[in-house]
């Protein structure tokens, strides 16, 4: 089982989990940093799948009761009025347009890459 298995596991242990603990019962805020980060995958149906549709439940939930959101995105999404270049860039891009409009309280915060010492470079990853 490689690494982005398990990671798809972890994802959906930790829905799970929100959902039978009851999300108003657990805190104010949602902290969401789940996703496919592979900048290089090209299967869109996947990609989508966990990047934005398991996005919008957990923005539908956290607005049904009343939760923070504090969104990791990605400068992948774009800046400067240039749109995506990958597919994973689109999938983050289409989930915080969806949170900023459906969630009152909602903050979406647009990460680089961070490339460090101990990075493991036999990932799949593009590296800035």
């Amino acid at each position: 089982m490689d690494s982005f298995e398990i990671n798809k596991i972890v994802a959906a242990v930790l829905v799970v989990f929100i959902v039978i603990l009851g999300i108003g019962k657990i805190s104010d805020i949602i902290f969401h940093v789940g996703a496919i980060s592979d900048t290089s995958l090209q299967d869109v149906a996947e990609m989508m799948r966990y990047n934005y549709s398991a996005s919008k439940k957990l923005f539908d939930l956290a607005q049904a009761h009343h939760k923070k959101i504090i969104y990791s995105s990605s400068a992948a999404c774009g800046w400067g009025g240039n749109e995506p270049s990958n597919v994973y860039g689109w999938s983050k891009l289409l989930a915080e347009d969806y949170g900023m409009a459906k969630c009152d309280k909602f903050v979406s915060l647009r990460y680089f890459n961070v490339y460090g010492e101990r990075q493991a470079t036999e990932l799949s990853l593009i590296h800035i």
